[in-house]
Order: C-alpha cells, then structure tokens, then sequence
C-alpha cells in the first residue's frame, strides 16, 4: 500500500474514507493466502470499486488499466512485457540488501546463493514460481559484476 501511497497518492492523504486495506491471511488447512489475491476477488465483487494488486492474480471479472505516466504521455497497458521493461508506470522493483562491511568478503553460502538467483537456472525458477519477473538482462549483467 506504501507504493501506491507514494507513487499515485504522492504522499497525500487517502481519498476515500471507506478504503480498505488488505494482509495476508490464513485459509483452511493452514494455507497462505496472499492479499493480493483477496484484493482481487473483493473487487470482482464492487461494480465500482479501484484496487491495486499484483497482475499474476487477474481475472476475467477485473479490468487492468492502461496508464500514462503524466499528461500528454502515452497509456501503457499492464502487460507482463511492459511490467518486465518497466514500461507501466506502477512497475516497483524488490530490493535485496546485505548488511556487509564494506571490504569484507561474502560467506561463501551466501555468494553462492546469489550467483544461483543471477544465473539462467535461478531467474527460471523466479519464473516458475510466478509472484516475480526475472531482471533484465542488463541489470543481470550488472549484480554479477558487483559479486565477488
């Protein structure tokens, strides 16, 4: 919700009283329930209700919109390409951070692991997984560059 706040609401407040906020939830059985799935199905439910969510969860009941990223640009559908080449203006990326000393080596599990998620077979299995795109080829380039 930050990301919308921040980047559409610019840091404004909200607009409507009866906004509803979502968290992950717990289903029968114990299984997770991600709450962007929840935002989905509750406004499949409101003829006029806005949400945002993740597109992996999109349904025939719900319509992604095109968007401009300012006056006179042009509309961008949300499309896995266009989310991929950070084209849509809600694209957001996720961040990995370390808490390393500056000049100390990498325990060795931990470079490891990182080279797994920079490699062909690790971006595949962010794929596979389906919540996540894979980076682009150029930022690849550049977090294998930046390894030990």
């Amino acid at each position: 919700m930050m990301f919308f706040h921040d980047i559409v609401l610019r840091g404004g407040p909200k607009w409507n009283c009866g906004l509803r906020e979502f968290g992950n939830e717990t289903g029968a059985g114990g299984a997770r329930i991600d709450a962007g799935r929840l935002i989905l199905e509750a406004l499949a439910r409101d003829p006029y209700g806005i949400a945002i969510s993740n597109a992996h969860y999109a349904r025939a009941e719900v319509k992604a919109l095109p968007l401009a990223n300012g006056e006179g640009k042009p509309f961008v559908a949300p499309t896995r390409e266009n989310v991929l080449n950070r084209t849509y203006p809600l694209t957001r990326a996720v961040y990995l951070y370390l808490d390393r000393a500056p000049g100390k080596t990498l325990d060795s599990k931990l470079e490891e692991f990182l080279r797994y998620v920079l490699s062909r077979e690790g971006q595949r299995d962010v794929i596979s997984e389906g919540a996540y795109l894979p980076l682009p080829a150029k930022m690849l380039r550049e977090q294998l560059a930046g390894l030990p």
